[in-house]
């Protein structure tokens, strides 16, 4: 199970670079074509892939933005934890409790 989901997040991943590079070289060969003016195909295939490229952008901020969150606020949560926790008691002092 463990191995077919990492094949499957390996083949996720080359897909979305293989979309970013095709995309991204498309652009990069068509900017320059022979417009034919208000509905040219070759534009309106230039502008919808500069629509998926800013939506993966904007996907890949979020996901960075609401990860650091998540950090930020475990380790907010952690750090309060750690501060309640630090009550004394002899087994923490390490008092030998002999009669």
């Amino acid at each position: 199970m463990k191995t077919k989901k990492r094949i499957l997040s390996l083949i996720l991943c080359i897909i979305f670079i293989m979309i970013l590079v095709f995309s991204s070289a498309f652009i990069l060969t068509h900017e320059h074509h022979n417009c034919t003016g208000a509905d040219c195909p070759v534009c309106a295939q230039i502008q919808a892939v500069v629509n998926i490229l800013n939506s993966i952008k904007a996907v890949i901020v979020l996901l960075f933005s609401f990860g650091g969150l998540f950090v930020f606020t475990c380790k907010k949560v952690l750090n309060e934890h750690d501060k309640n926790d630090s009550c004394e008691s002899p087994f923490k002092l390490k008092v030998k409790l002999s009669i």
